[in-house]
C-alpha cells in the first residue's frame, strides 16, 4: 500500500477518534447551576432572600454585637418588606438615626428630612427636622475650606423657626438650632474675613473694599461691633490713610475698651493662603 495513503488513513482515524471522544464528553457535561432556581445554604442568606422575620432576626443580632454598620443593610431590606404603616413609620426614623451614629452624616440629613415629610404629624417630627439640622451642620468644614453645608444649615434653621412659631414640640428644639444657625453664620463671617485679609495682603484695596462693605450689609450680626471696626481700621492702615486708622482706633478704644487690636493680624491671617 502507498505510504502517503496510510499516513492518510491514520490521520483521519486519529481526528474521528478526537471528534467521537469530544462528543461522548460534552454529553456527559451536566450543568448544576440554573439562572431560575438559587438555592442558599442553611449558613449563609443574602439579605434580598430573607424573610421580613429573618431580617429582623439578624438585625437585632448585629445591633447587639455592636455591628451596625452590617446591620443597616438587614434593616433597609425591613424597609423594603414591611407592610404596616406604623411599624414602617418606627423603622424610618430607625434607619436614620443608624445613619447618624454611624457618622454618615449626608445620608442621615436626607432620611431625616424624608422623615419629617412623610409623617408631619408625628410625635417625632421635631426631633426629626432637628436631627437633620444636626446631621448638615456635621459636614461643615473649616472657615478657609468650602463652605456647601453652612448656608443649608442657616436656611434649615429658619424652616425650624417657622414651624416652632406653631408647634409647642418644635419650639423646644428652638433655641439648640438657633445656636447652631449662630454658629454657621458665624463661620460665614469668618470666611469673608479670611478674604478680606487676602486681598489686603495682596494691595487689592478695591477687592478688600467691596469685601468689607458685603461683610457689613450681611454679616453685621454675626460679628461684634469692634470687629467690624477694625476691619475698616486695618485696611485704612494698608492704604495709608494715617489719620483715618487713628480715628478708628480711638473708636475702638473709647466704645470698647476691652478689646484690644492685635498686631499684625493681617499677618496671621496670610498663613491660610
Amino acid at each position: 500500500m502507498n505510504t502517503k495513503k496510510v499516513v492518510a488513513i491514520c490521520v483521519c482515524t486519529v481526528l474521528l477518534a478526537s471528534i467521537a471522544g469530544c462528543g461522548k464528553k460534552a454529553s456527559e457535561h451536566k450543568n448544576y447551576f440554573k439562572r431560575d432556581e438559587f438555592k442558599q445554604s442553611s449558613s449563609f442568606r443574602l439579605p434580598q432572600h430573607m424573610t421580613y422575620a429573618e431580617l429582623k432576626h439578624e438585625k437585632e443580632r448585629l445591633v447587639k454585637a455592636g455591628q451596625e454598620y452590617i446591620a443597616i443593610n438587614f434593616l433597609a431590606h425591613m424597609i423594603k418588606k414591611c407592610a404596616d404603616p406604623d411599624m414602617l413609620e418606627q423603622l424610618r426614623l430607625e434607619f436614620a438615626d443608624m445613619l447618624y451614629k454611624l457618622e454618615r452624616f449626608g445620608e442621615a440629613a436626607t432620611e431625616y428630612q424624608v422623615y419629617a415629610q412623610l409623617y408631619p404629624g408625628s410625635a417625632h417630627a421635631a426631633y426629626a427636622d432637628f436631627q437633620a439640622i444636626n446631621a448638615v451642620n456635621n459636614d461643615v468644614l473649616a472657615a478657609d475650606l468650602d463652605q456647601d453645608h453652612t448656608q443649608d444649615v442657616i436656611d434649615l434653621a429658619k424652616k425650624f423657626a417657622q414651624k416652632a412659631e406653631r408647634r409647642a414640640d418644635y419650639a423646644k428644639y428652638l433655641f439648640r438650632v438657633e445656636a447652631l444657625a449662630q454658629r454657621c453664620c458665624r463661620r460665614l463671617y469668618d470666611g469673608e474675613v479670611l478674604h478680606f485679609y487676602f486681598n489686603l495682603n495682596h494691595s487689592q484695596f478695591k477687592a478688600a473694599q467691596a469685601r468689607l462693605d458685603w461683610i457689613k450689609s450681611r454679616y453685621a450680626s454675626c460679628a461684634q461691633t469692634p470687629e467690624i471696626l477694625e476691619l475698616e481700621y486695618r485696611l485704612a492702615l494698608a492704604q495709608g490713610k494715617q489719620e483715618h486708622a487713628e480715628k478708628k482706633a480711638a473708636e475702638i478704644a473709647k466704645k470698647f475698651p476691652n478689646y484690644k487690636i492685635e498686631r499684625y493680624k493681617e499677618r496671621n491671617y496670610a498663613a491660610y493662603f
